[in-house]
């Protein structure tokens, strides 16, 4: 899926992907917010798909721990439409992102367990020690 991916896992019977990357922001100008990197990133990747739209976002993602922007994309892959949940967070480090995808027409049942993944997803470079913090993101559907 992705050679530089953090973590990839994928459920080819159900057509269902994750791919979280790492960008050091030790890499990236000290002054880059959290916004600016998560449109930054979501233009570069509606430029490279074929007939690429935004669907939803941004919208912020409230947590204790850390926060997070979510958007939602529509792309064409070959001859397959395939919608995007694409979530980015900010860590000590790193800015993360996280690409959840299957196809267009599967995405509506898809969407729960894809929301409930990223509401799990903790950055690697966080001190977070308590689990009852785990799952406790704001996201409404």
């Amino acid at each position: 899926m992705n050679p530089n991916a953090e973590i990839q896992a994928g459920n080819t019977e159900l057509n269902r992907y994750l791919i979280v990357l790492g960008q050091k922001r030790s890499e990236l100008p000290v002054t880059l917010s959290l916004t600016d990197y998560a449109h930054a990133q979501m233009q570069q990747c509606l430029a490279k798909v074929s007939d690429g739209r935004l669907v939803s976002g941004p919208q912020a993602l409230e947590r204790d721990w850390q926060t997070g922007i979510l958007y939602e994309m529509c792309a064409n892959i070959g001859n397959d439409s395939v919608q995007y949940m694409v979530a980015f967070f900010q860590g000590k480090m790193s800015f993360y992102t996280l690409f959840l995808w299957t196809s267009l027409q599967s995405f509506a049942q898809a969407k729960t367990e894809f929301i409930q993944i990223v509401a799990a997803f903790q950055a690697q470079d966080e001190d977070v020690t308590t689990t009852e913090n785990k799952a406790s993101a704001v996201i409404a559907v």
